[in-house]
């Protein structure tokens, strides 16, 4: 792994391209900077709570701070995520949304049908 490429990284690993080295590497460097930026939610004290989002998926959040969702296809999933309450951004892309109302979970995920975000 060279230097440029680590510095092509970016946020969540979002410019890595099709490389799914720098890809997993990306990925994993922003997920261990959440778990450092939201301690709590992932403690011994943080909760768990799944969300119905339907067979194409698995959706959780933890500590009231924390949602992931996965798809269990290779298409988009289908279904929705419930309204959760505030603003969230998303750790693998940076964009922040709202979502108080019902969200389709295709267009949460990225196309590897992953999505991480945290209450901001």
């Amino acid at each position: 792994l060279t230097a440029s490429q680590l510095s092509a990284l970016g946020p969540g690993g979002a410019s890595a391209g099709s490389d799914p080295s720098l890809r997993k590497l990306g990925v994993t460097r922003a997920l261990l900077g959440l778990r450092i930026r939201r301690a709590r939610a992932f403690g011994p004290d943080g909760s768990y709570q799944p969300l119905d989002v339907g067979d194409d998926a698995i959706a959780f959040v933890r500590g009231d701070a924390v949602l992931v969702c996965v798809g269990l296809r290779r298409d988009p999933p289908r279904g929705d995520l419930p309204p959760l309450s505030g603003s969230w951004r998303d750790v693998l892309g940076g964009t922040r949304r709202p979502l108080e109302d019902p969200v389709a979970l295709a267009r949460v995920v990225d196309g590897y049908g992953l999505a991480v975000l945290e209450r901001v």
